[in-house]
């Protein structure tokens, strides 16, 4: 199930940075499964939604899926511009590379600081990130 509510979305057309942070969610009471979910960036760096969508597991045909409804709801046709950001989910980035090719691909230095702290736990490089 995906949802885009028109306000929403002339919202992010509105004024809203080139800026959609992607993440995912994992359901787990009565509604198993994943909640995909985009957000904007407003001029007082507070978050936006824009869409989201309920789906069964993580997958590229999945992130597809997605990024494509979300790029013919915002009317992205593949321009440059957008930076898009995200915790490294499974098969997102083939799926940017085929869906949003021209956008630039962020991650999330969340993300990279867990990976960079697993291995170097203490020390000169840890500073340095």
């Amino acid at each position: 199930m995906y949802i885009c509510f028109n306000a929403l979305k002339m919202g992010f057309k509105a004024g809203l940075r080139p800026f959609i942070g992607l993440d995912r969610i994992f359901l787990k009471e009565k509604a198993k499964g994943q909640l995909l979910v985009d957000v904007g960036q407003d001029s007082m760096n507070h978050f936006y939604p824009i869409t989201w969508a309920i789906v069964d597991k993580e997958t590229k045909r999945i992130w597809d899926w997605f990024l494509g409804l979300l790029k013919g709801s915002l009317d992205l046709q593949n321009r440059e511009g957008y930076t898009f950001i995200s915790d490294m989910q499974k098969g997102l980035i083939e799926a940017m590379r085929t869906t949003l090719s021209e956008a630039n691909y962020r991650y999330c230095i969340r993300r990279i600081e867990d990976n960079w702290c697993k291995r170097w736990r203490s020390g000169k490089l840890k500073k340095l990130l």
